[in-house]
């Protein structure tokens, strides 16, 4: 880890000195301008205290505050002026493990988180409790298709024709794609998880089937397509979801098979209805990551999780209206496991820093200290 002297680095003077326009390049100026700049590092002072240095390391570029750090990437034009700045989620850096897990207690609505080492569960909140969790379900539709991979009845190589009876919305870009478009089970996966597609979601829940999510997932019953899922949460569906909520599970699927056919609904349209979700708890994330975190499509994106420190990261996230969903497990270098589950239901547009910078604290204290005490990290 390399400490940058102020005068050393561009992004030091930011915080250090009064903005002047000179220091950017034309190109900024127009689309960001210093009043922009000014006002989100004042915000990140505000709420992570004064600058103390900058840091680099393999992982990249870090603001250090005096209780977080905040991972920043910025280009330098030819005459030495910034081009381009991104500040990432902050890291905190000065907390303890059981500050970030009151932190995700006290959030309004309903919340849960868990940490594991190993086979133990080190911290706890509303663990057993099952809560929406949005897309986190698809790791349900990944352990199925694993072991019909492993069963030999379909491979990795596998060609599938995309249907338009399995064009979703949101999420992605196979709703995009021509109709009969030839993917492989590999990449439908690799979509699924990486980049949240929610078309390949769903080819992979019909080459699967119900059945077999619903074996997985026995609270999930109908276990639902996204297409089917926003379908019910459209306003232009009241009276059906209405029906729904008060419907047992045959006449859950009755309704499913009325809706076939009907055109996929606006995501952006959506109502927030509780009943129309995927539900797990803490512990049954942590299980399905468990048996699925070797799989390549879980390290492609790690989300809000920082890879220093681990020999693996596997992640996979789910938001909607209300609802939002952070899983991941963690190999050190050692070979030992860590798992964290957090989620926030609010019934309304969550404020998501809420949630994921406590989580992001606890990976950095499970990176950094082996938990032997609660003073891992300094309130």
């Amino acid at each position: 880890m390399t400490r940058i002297r102020m005068k050393d680095d561009n992004l030091s003077k930011l915080f250090n000195y009064t903005l002047r326009r000179e220091w950017f390049s034309a190109g900024f100026l127009k689309t960001i301008g210093v009043f922009a700049v000014k006002k989100h590092i004042a915000d990140l002072i505000r709420k992570h205290g004064d600058f103390e240095c900058m840091v680099v390391n393999e992982n990249g570029r870090y603001v250090r505050l005096a209780h977080a750090e905040i991972p920043v990437e910025v280009g330098i034009d030819k005459d030495s002026k910034i081009s381009s700045l991104r500040f990432a989620a902050p890291i905190p850096t000065r907390r303890s493990l059981s500050s970030h897990i009151a932190a995700i207690s006290s959030l309004p609505g309903v919340s849960s988180v868990l940490v594991a080492r190993g086979d133990h569960i080190v911290a706890e909140h509303n663990v057993d409790t099952p809560l929406a969790v949005g897309s986190a379900f698809k790791l349900t539709v990944l352990r199925v298709i694993m072991d019909i991979v492993r069963t030999g009845h379909l491979t990795w190589d596998t060609i599938v024709p995309l249907k338009d009876d399995f064009r979703s919305v949101s999420g992605g870009i196979l709703r995009y794609w021509p109709n009969n478009s030839l993917l492989t089970l590999d990449t439908l996966v690799n979509l699924m998880i990486a980049e949240s597609d929610n078309t390949a979601a769903d080819v992979l829940i019909g080459i699967a089937g119900r059945g077999k999510m619903e074996a997985m997932s026995p609270r999930n019953i109908p276990f639902l397509t996204t297409r089917e899922a926003f379908l019910l949460k459209s306003p232009d569906n009241d009276d059906v979801a209405a029906k729904w909520h008060g419907a047992g599970i045959l006449e859950k699927r009755a309704i499913l098979e009325l809706l076939q056919g009907s055109p996929p609904a606006d995501s952006d349209l959506q109502n927030i209805t509780s009943g129309i979700e995927w539900f797990y708890t803490a512990k049954e994330l942590w299980r399905l990551l468990d048996e699925t975190h070797s799989h390549q499509s879980l390290q492609i994106n790690s989300g809000p999780v920082e890879k220093l420190g681990w020999k693996q990261v596997a992640f996979k996230g789910g938001s909607e209206l209300g609802v939002l969903s952070l899983c991941t497990f963690l190999i050190s270098e050692d070979e030992s496991a860590s798992c964290v589950i957090a989620t926030w239901n609010g019934g309304t547009q969550l404020d998501q820093e809420r949630l994921i910078l406590p989580f992001r604290g606890i990976v950095r204290i499970l990176a950094t200290s082996s938990l032997s005490s609660d003073n891992s990290a300094v309130d």
